[in-house]
């Protein structure tokens, strides 16, 4: 039964609290999953694992609290600092027990060069600055968010240019190079994704980053900022690169000419993937490079030609 006990006593040395600050500190620990009346979770390089640590009611609030330091822990999304570490935390509730999900977040953005993510994108868009609309999609954990911080880390090193990025939370924190970073937070810093986008181009920008592309507004938001001579980047849901095309229909339905727009747009688009086999982690990238024959084919909804032009790269350390 769910342990109606409060925790509100418990000090610095209650086993859940060390065993998630531990956690937190294990390399190869990418998530940690808290549910009070639940034992502790976590995933360790793909495979998710129960430990038999107890969390007891108002756990979660001690270990927000506690452990992080935090004010308003009841927030949906959050991101925060913990002993030189990233995390982004995820507020929820099941059955009416309050939950954390931590995803822990590589100190400092890893490499471009190093991962392969550069290779993939200088395959779909040679010229990395290029205006337009770059995509990607793939499941939680798949490594998305590491992907386009280290294409925006890699083009700040190397670029005079301005990013922003709007974000819920901001995961990575960007730093200077020849170009600047602008990141805002949803709710902090800006109310939603569409109206931050279109306030974004009135600041100058070259390079946008929308966290993620999730209803009609945002994505006719970001199609327009691309349209206008930006290179704006995203996520969106999908399983696979056909996928995204056949989301962003759907997202643009009933704007004037969608299709026609959105394809002269689309300038690429990457799925990831990430599969276990309880020792190492393979990941994946499939990537579409959108050049005027699969512009013709988006235009004629031929997702089987649009997924015959795919190719599949190999990536590390995201």
């Amino acid at each position: 039964m769910f342990d109606t006990g409060l925790a509100v006593f418990d000090g610095a040395d209650a086993p859940y609290i060390i065993k998630t600050t531990e956690l937190i500190n294990t390399p190869g620990v990418t998530d940690v999953h808290l549910t009070e009346g639940d034992n502790i979770w976590f995933r360790l390089y793909g495979q998710l694992t129960e430990t038999d640590v107890y969390i007891p009611s108002e756990g979660v609030m001690m270990i927000a609290s506690s452990v992080f330091k935090l004010g308003n822990w009841d927030r949906g999304n959050k991101a925060c600092n913990f002993n030189g570490r990233r995390l982004r935390l995820r507020f929820s509730q099941a059955r009416q027990r309050a939950q954390l999900f931590v995803r822990i977040l590589p100190g400092d953005v890893p490499s471009a060069e190093k991962t392969g993510a550069l290779n993939v994108i200088k395959n779909i868009i040679p010229n990395i600055l290029s205006p337009g609309l770059f995509l990607v999609s793939g499941a939680t954990g798949s490594g998305k968010s590491t992907f386009l911080a280290s294409y925006l880390q890699h083009l700040l090193n190397n670029y005079p240019i301005h990013v922003v990025t709007i974000e819920d939370p901001v995961e990575y924190v960007l730093k200077k190079g020849l170009g600047q970073a602008s990141q805002r937070e949803i709710p902090d810093d800006v109310r939603n994704y569409e109206e931050a986008v279109r306030d974004s181009l009135r600041e100058d920008p070259d390079v946008i980053l929308v966290g993620e592309i999730r209803d009609g507004e945002t994505a006719a938001a970001a199609l327009t900022a691309a349209e206008t001579g930006h290179l704006v980047l995203g996520t969106v849901h999908a399983s696979s690169p056909a996928g995204v095309v056949e989301r962003m229909k759907g997202l643009l339905r009933g704007l004037p000419d969608a299709q026609t727009r959105f394809a002269a747009s689309l300038v690429g688009v990457v799925h990831l993937t990430l599969k276990n086999d309880g020792k190492r982690a393979v990941r994946k990238a499939y990537s579409l490079s959108v050049d005027n024959d699969v512009a013709k084919f988006i235009l004629k909804e031929d997702l089987k030609e649009i997924s015959n032009r795919v190719k599949t790269d190999y990536l590390k350390n995201l």
